[in-house]
């Protein structure tokens, strides 16, 4: 079942068209110029996880 089944809704089943050129050009003109969105070396990915653990602990305080 998706999102539209789920709220009776009818799809919009047209599809939409473009070529490559055409998507180049949008991703060229949109902020951020298509970078990751995320984490890209390893000292980010820790600093990522350890305020990710620090968040957990930080709520399992609170639920306790």
């Amino acid at each position: 079942m998706n999102g539209a089944a789920l709220y009776g809704v009818e799809p919009n089943a047209q599809t939409c068209e473009f070529s490559r050129r055409d998507l180049e050009q949008i991703r060229i003109t949109l902020p951020g110029r298509n970078r990751v969105l995320g984490p890209t070396t390893m000292a980010e990915t820790r600093a990522f996880r350890n305020d990710d653990r620090e968040q957990w602990a930080t709520m399992a305080s609170f639920l306790a």
